[in-house]
C-alpha cells in the first residue's frame, strides 16, 4: 500500500517482492504517483519514473525466484510511455 510516506522505489520493490513470495510469474506494474498524484511527493514524471525503475532494480537485486516478467502499464499517456521507454533503453 502506498501511504505516500515511503520513497516510491521502496513501495515498488516491496510490492514486487510480495508478488514473488506468493509465486506470481508475471506482474503488471502501473505508473503510480502520476496524474492527479504528481507533485504530492515526486515533482515530475521523470522523478517518479526514476523512482519506479530504482524499485524494480532493487527487486531484481533481491534475486527473485518466481517472477519472469514485469509489464509497465501506462494509461493513455504517450509522453510518459516514451519517457519510460527512453529511460529503460538508457539503463540497459
Amino acid at each position: 500500500m502506498d501511504d505516500l510516506q515511503q520513497p516510491l522505489s521502496e513501495v515498488v520493490a516491496a510490492g514486487l517482492i510480495a508478488a514473488d513470495e506468493v509465486g506470481f510469474s508475471s506482474i503488471a506494474l502501473p505508473t503510480i504517483r502520476m496524474g492527479v498524484m504528481l507533485g504530492v511527493v515526486e515533482n515530475t514524471v521523470e522523478e517518479a519514473l526514476d523512482e519506479m525503475l530504482l524499485g524494480v532494480q532493487k527487486f531484481l537485486d533481491s534475486k527473485p525466484e518466481c517472477v519472469e516478467s514485469i509489464t509497465f502499464v501506462v494509461y493513455d499517456d504517450s509522453e510518459t510511455e516514451k519517457k519510460l521507454r527512453d529511460k529503460m533503453a538508457s539503463a540497459a
